[in-house]
């Protein structure tokens, strides 16, 4: 009798360790899309630096750390992952040759990072951010050129500048192929 609770002891305890050592298939089907999304942002960023030598490709969408937009913290700790999410949210809005990363413009997103701003020791830039997220807050995306190509320009981009507003039926799409 004790070889044979052993011995399910034994079974039983290998059974959670292969339990414990192997993702479900859904964690490991997640993992799967977020390795092949960075290797395809990887292919990208060595295909357009052979094509345009000296490029900054800036911040791909895997290499931020911060993705969520619970974990955006203030101007002081979070500057660079605020701009990005501000930047990438310009891309629902403005037409241009290359666009890299897509973070939503709901009203969710929009006064979540109003909220990083107003906690955040005021200065020009901020005030300028608290603006332009307001205006978009109540529906006004005329800025959105405006603001894609300041931040652009600002993280060193060289190709990708907007051109324009998205027509309807283009934003329809680009949220489609990126929100749903």
């Amino acid at each position: 009798m004790k070889k044979f609770i052993l011995g399910l002891a034994v079974i039983l305890g290998m059974g959670i360790i292969v339990f414990v050592s192997f993702p479900t298939n859904e964690l490991a089907e997640e993992n799967t899309v977020e390795e092949s999304k960075a290797i395809a942002e990887s292919e990208l960023r060595a295909t357009e630096e052979s094509k345009h030598p000296g490029i900054n490709m800036g911040i791909l969408p895997s290499e931020i750390k911060e993705k969520s937009i619970n974990l955006v913290g203030t101007w002081e700790t979070n500057q660079v992952g605020i701009e990005e999410q501000i930047h990438t949210m310009t891309h629902q809005k403005v037409h241009a040759e290359f666009k890299q990363g897509a973070f939503e413009m709901s009203e969710e997103n929009i006064d979540a990072l109003l909220l990083a701003l107003e906690r955040s020791v005021s200065n020009d830039e901020i005030e300028y951010y608290k603006e332009v997220l307001s205006k978009w807050k109540d529906g006004d995306f005329s800025n959105a050129v405006e603001v894609h190509n300041k931040l652009w320009l600002e993280q060193g981009g060289t190709i990708g500048k907007a051109e324009r507003l998205l027509t309807p039926e283009e934003e329809q799409e680009f949220v489609e192929n990126n929100f749903k």
